[in-house]
């Protein structure tokens, strides 16, 4: 999946989605209806550089009256990582995953080169992990 508008639906859990191209732009995304421990999303595809870090950015939280291209701004926003940075956040009862494609070296988000992928409702984040750009839900 992956660079335009798609819906997946997984199983119980313990299931592997691989995206296999960037989003086209920050509103076109693929939306996950189920995610659940277990699950992983492999986000090599969407990077220049893979990650080899097992942390996660830290939720992006911004005020109620934000927008969501104010969100896209604040997870692409300059950091010290070499390589891709994946942050996340929640807008709207739902949950995003934000893809910086550090080779862009941009600090916004770069159409065609960052991505995002929804997951449907408010799915808590915090202790998943990534390595080698596969990201996997924990409880």
């Amino acid at each position: 999946m992956g660079g335009g508008l798609n819906t997946v639906t997984l199983g119980a859990g313990n299931d592997a989605l691989v995206l296999s191209a960037p989003s086209a732009n920050g509103n076109s995304y693929t939306t996950v209806t189920d995610i659940a421990v277990g699950d992983t999303i492999n986000l090599a595809a969407l990077t220049a550089t893979a990650r080899a870090d097992a942390a996660l950015g830290a939720k992006v939280i911004l005020a109620d009256t934000a927008a969501f291209a104010d969100y896209l701004a604040a997870t692409t926003a300059a950091d010290a990582f070499a390589a891709a940075l994946v942050n996340w956040f929640q807008y709207g009862g739902n949950t995003y995953i934000v893809v910086d494609d550090e080779a862009a070296a941009s600090n916004v988000f770069d159409n065609g080169v960052d991505s995002v992928i929804k997951l449907t409702g408010l799915v808590d984040l915090t202790r998943s992990t990534t390595a080698t750009d596969v990201l996997t839900i924990v409880a």
